[in-house]
């Protein structure tokens, strides 16, 4: 008994240790685990930390790659900021040169002003002497030679009678032909229809002088592009040169016009396009207003040889609807590029002076040649910008409606159509008034 019972109380005792000893493997399992999960969370917030920082750093990295100069975005973006640039500096070239244009121009400021009515203006250069515009009209109104321009082409014959028909029409006291002109004085606008009739001639009397300036129909025949015979008529100038355009026939009109000039007394030239619609009362009541004539009022028969020659018979005015180098077509135009002046006036209807006109047609041949472009009104322009004096600019604005032109009006029916239609709404336009 006493050895088993020692024996049961040290199995007891074992048991106890063991049961201690499991409690404390227990104890200390437990507070391993608890130090291991304690160092897992420390490990994943720092290995998180670090690659929230590694996350950071990378897209600062990129950030920093994307505007390093090898980068293709940074490439692109400054090719982007190089467009940018380019177009802000043709920006600013283009706002220069219309500010140049602009101030060179007849509508500049720096232009000395002559004389304003309504729209209606002159412009003259700074060291033009003044002209007193109510001195300018003393005795008459300023008188006008105009060349319509035409051909021998049959559909230019209805041209012309189209015409005969309506503006020519349109104010006998005022209006005249050549032939007219000694039973009516008091005519403002002495016209002829202007016709290259010679098919083996030169295209410019100027440059090729002839003994005869103009064809007599009663001698020479004269045929339409079908080689139809044609009858002459009695209100159009036959030059003696090839019918054209662009190669002369303008500046022998002037000359032509400049030995008609005196003995008529004309005080302006004018060349004048077959379809340009005229409104006579218009034009005439504008310029009629300020233009001076050639003597401020009085006629070339009263003046002595010395007064003729004094400056103050030098009008040097150019007329018309302007075109400027942009107008004109700049750079996409080369002609353009040599304008001789900032403007030039449209071929539709412009005018010189008579001493202008003989300036024009007295360029010396090397210097015209020079000069010369195949466009007409350009090639006008250039002429007379050469003047080595300051020319006077009378300039219309189209919206003062003097005269129409466009495609509206090149066919003949369309011409005579559109002259019955604003003639009925002036009509309409007075009826309205009286009511």
């Amino acid at each position: 008994q006493t050895s088993n019972s020692y024996t049961t109380d040290e199995e007891l005792a074992v048991r106890t240790s063991a049961s201690s000893m499991h409690t404390v493997t227990s104890s200390n399992t437990q507070q391993r685990k608890t130090l291991i999960r304690g160092a897992s969370s420390s490990a994943f917030s720092v290995t998180s930390s670090r690659s929230t920082r590694s996350l950071n750093s990378s897209r600062i990295r990129k950030r920093e790659d994307s505007y390093s100069p090898t980068s293709k975005r940074h490439q692109i973006s400054l090719s982007n900021n190089a467009d940018k640039r380019f177009t802000l500096y043709i920006r600013i070239a283009i706002l220069m040169f219309i500010l140049l244009n602009l101030t060179n121009s007849p509508f500049s400021l720096n232009h000395q002003h002559l004389a304003k009515t309504k729209a209606m203006t002159i412009y003259t250069q700074a060291t033009q002497p003044k002209l007193d515009p109510n001195a300018l009209h003393q005795g008459r109104k300023p008188r006008f030679l105009f060349g319509i321009f035409s051909t021998l082409r049959s559909q230019d014959f209805i041209r012309r009678n189209v015409i005969r028909r309506t503006y020519l029409a349109s104010d006998p006291d005022r209006i005249c032909s050549l032939k007219e002109l000694p039973e009516k004085p008091a005519c403002q606008i002495v016209y002829t229809f202007v016709v290259g009739a010679n098919e083996t001639g030169a295209t410019d009397l100027v440059e090729n002088t002839p003994p005869n300036l103009t064809i007599d129909p009663g001698v020479t025949t004269l045929r339409d592009e079908r080689g139809t015979l044609i009858a002459a008529e009695e209100d159009v100038t036959y030059l003696n040169l090839q019918e054209n355009m662009e190669y002369g026939k303008s500046p022998s009109w002037f000359l032509i016009a400049n030995t008609l000039a005196e003995e008529m007394e004309v005080d302006f030239i004018a060349k004048v396009d077959s379809d340009t619609l005229l409104f006579p009362d218009r034009f005439l009541n504008e310029f009629a207003a300020f233009l001076p004539t050639k003597r401020h009022g009085q006629s070339n028969h009263n003046a002595t040889e010395q007064e003729i020659q004094t400056p103050a018979t030098e009008l040097r005015v150019y007329g018309g609807i302007p075109n400027d180098s942009i107008g004109c077509g700049g750079l996409r135009r080369p002609h353009c590029a040599q304008m001789g002046g900032k403007t030039y006036m449209q071929g539709q209807l412009h005018f010189l002076s008579v001493d202008l006109s003989r300036y024009v047609t007295s360029i010396p041949r090397a210097t015209r040649r020079d000069l010369f472009v195949p466009i007409e009104d350009l090639c006008t322009a250039k002429y007379v910008h050469s003047h080595p004096k300051p020319v006077l600019e009378a300039v219309v604005s189209p919206q003062q409606n003097l005269w129409e032109h466009g495609k509206h009006i090149k066919d003949p029916k369309s011409y005579e159509r559109r002259w019955n239609q604003v003639m009925q709404e002036r009509l309409d336009e007075a009826s309205r008034r009286t009511q």
